[in-house]
C-alpha cells in the first residue's frame, strides 16, 4: 500500500509486486481506470492480504491528509521499517545530513 498512485507504479513496475494506492478513489468516474483502488485498507491490513507499506515524501507532501492515514496505519498494525532511501540535504550551516524519501515499512495485524 502506498500514499498516491505514483509510488504504486514504481512498485508494480520494478518490483513486480500488486500496490495499492491510498489516494486513489473507490468511485470509478472520479479516477483513472488504471490505478486500482483500496475498498477497506484497514480490513485488508487486519486480514494480512496487505504486508508492505511504502511511504515516501513527494506524495505524503503532495496530499498530507493520506500521507498521515497511511502512518496511522503503519502505527495501528506495528509497522517496522525494512529499507529507508535517504538524499544529503544541506543545513542552514552548511553541513549535510540524510533525509528520509521513501520508507517501506512491514506491517502485521
Amino acid at each position: 500500500m502506498t500514499v498516491g498512485p505514483s509510488m504504486a507504479n514504481l512498485v508494480r513496475f520494478y518490483g513486480h509486486r500488486t500496490a495499492f494506492a491510498l489516494s486513489v478513489s473507490p468511485n470509478p468516474l472520479s479516477r483513472n481506470p488504471s490505478y486500482e483502488p483500496i475498498d477497506n485498507p484497514d480490513r485488508e491490513l487486519r486480514n494480512g492480504d496487505l504486508q508492505y507499506v511504502v511511504w515516501d515524501a513527494f506524495s505524503a507532501t503532495r496530499a498530507p491528509f493520506f500521507g498521515d492515514r497511511l502512518m496511522r496505519y503503519v502505527h495501528k498494525y506495528n509497522g517496522v521499517a525494512v529499507h529507508t532511501e535517504t538524499v544529503e540535504v544541506a543545513g542552514a550551516d552548511g553541513r549535510t545530513t540524510p533525509k528520509p524519501v521513501i520508507i517501506i515499512y512491514e506491517v502485521r495485524p
